[in-house]
């Protein structure tokens, strides 16, 4: 178990250092989907993905493992036990990982049911790619309240060794629309889809983790009595 998990962090650490960001939407049986992923320049998928289903608007974190030629997306993967509920196969991969349009398959665990996936690439971009220029991308996050999901905004100006974050948008669950717009000044970099948790108050926290200090850090945000907008609460460190 001790060298599956070393290497692990290893092709994470890869992925992450050399990270082209993929931002799909298409169906999964009739139903529209979103889905975005992070892959390195051989392949391999971040083990971390998020899609959602634009009908219910609730991000669900994908588990990726690439099995012989075949991408596998689970959801709610259990580590341990190897369990899932469900599993999205895109086959061919090292093949057709780059075409505009992927199609493979979505199995439900339990009942077996299987529906067809097609997924349209809508756009991509390399995080550290030194003379891209990234302005106002969106990345759904894979924290979400029972009413809001939401969306980092980033931009990667020329020579910029990364890019960093604009904004944070907040979108109402019932209706899929922007209501709010969070303006954030600052040089914290995006770190895939998890730069929001969210608390059990329903406010959350917009930073990263320093690996190196082993500190979490950022801003905290939550909503106000009376109009359901965000505001800023105040910084955070642990």
């Amino acid at each position: 178990m001790r060298l599956i998990n070393l290497v692990c962090i290893i092709v994470l650490l890869n992925i992450k250092a050399n990270c082209q960001y993929e931002i799909f939407e298409g169906k999964l049986g009739q139903s529209s989907i979103q889905l975005t992923l992070c892959m390195s320049s051989d392949g391999y998928c971040d083990p971390s993905c998020v899609y959602m289903y634009d009908r219910y608007r609730t991000p669900i974190e994908l588990v990726s493992i690439l099995k012989g030629d075949t991408m596998l997306f689970f959801e709610n993967y259990d580590w341990y036990k190897g369990a899932f509920s469900a599993v999205i196969s895109i086959p061919n991969w090292n093949d057709n990982r780059n075409n505009v349009i992927l199609n493979g398959s979505w199995k439900d665990y339990k009942t077996k049911s299987l529906l067809k996936v097609t997924l349209n690439k809508k756009y991509e971009f390399n995080k550290n790619e030194e003379n891209e220029i990234i302005s106002n991308k969106e990345l759904l996050q894979i924290a979400s309240t029972k009413e809001d999901y939401f969306k980092i905004v980033i931009s990667k100006k020329e020579r910029d060794n990364s890019p960093h974050v604009n904004a944070i948008r907040v979108y109402d669950k019932k209706t899929g629309n922007c209501k709010q717009e969070i303006k954030y000044k600052g040089e914290i970099e995006s770190r895939l889809f998890d730069d929001i948790s969210v608390n059990s108050d329903s406010s959350f926290l917009f930073g990263r983790f320093d690996y190196n200090g082993g500190h979490r850090y950022g801003k905290v945000y939550k909503k106000g009595s009376s109009n359901g907008i965000y505001i800023y609460i105040r910084d955070f460190k642990e």
